[in-house]
């Protein structure tokens, strides 16, 4: 991995941990730290884009932006008249469609990525509630941290090749 691209995944990294944190307090992304994410992606796009004299990192970001956000705002759309209210909110599609601009097309497994890692920690959770018969519906649930995980295990795999 080039120096400017491990800056930039740091800043990246950073800003992400401040919104889970954010998200688990409080269950909101705030897009001031969204715009921030996206603005990381655009700066590193631009950087590459200088640094090899073609557009192809600028086009690869707006599409990385685009695939990453279409299926969570269809999800959303979706589910936004649904008892129990929307399985995402828009801060979660902002935030994808930002990191998609760092990630390129690729980022469009950010959700399926980040929906396998919360089946995995909260199902024996909603089991256990099951089971002693407590309330599993009506939560609302911090996908933030979610986000991060699989932006962490999808850039580590696609900076290590």
């Amino acid at each position: 991995m080039q120096a400017i691209t491990f800056v930039f995944y740091l800043a990246l990294i950073g800003l992400l941990v401040w919104l889970a944190w954010i998200d688990i307090k409080e269950r909101r992304l705030p897009n001031q730290l969204v715009l921030a994410v996206a603005g990381v992606g655009v700066a590193h796009a631009l950087i590459q884009a200088i640094a090899s004299r073609n557009f192809d990192p600028l086009s690869q970001a707006a599409l990385g932006a685009a695939m990453s956000s279409v299926l969570p705002l269809i999800i959303l759309l979706l589910t936004i008249r649904k008892p129990g209210g929307p399985a995402l909110g828009m801060g979660d599609v902002k935030l994808l469609a930002a990191l998609g601009i760092f990630t390129g097309p690729v980022g469009f497994l950010l959700l399926p990525i980040a929906c396998t890692i919360a089946t995995i920690v909260l199902l024996p959770q909603w089991l256990f509630r099951l089971v002693q018969k407590k309330k599993v519906q009506g939560q609302t649930l911090a996908f933030g941290p979610y986000i991060l995980m699989a932006t962490l295990l999808l850039t580590s795999l696609q900076f290590t090749h």
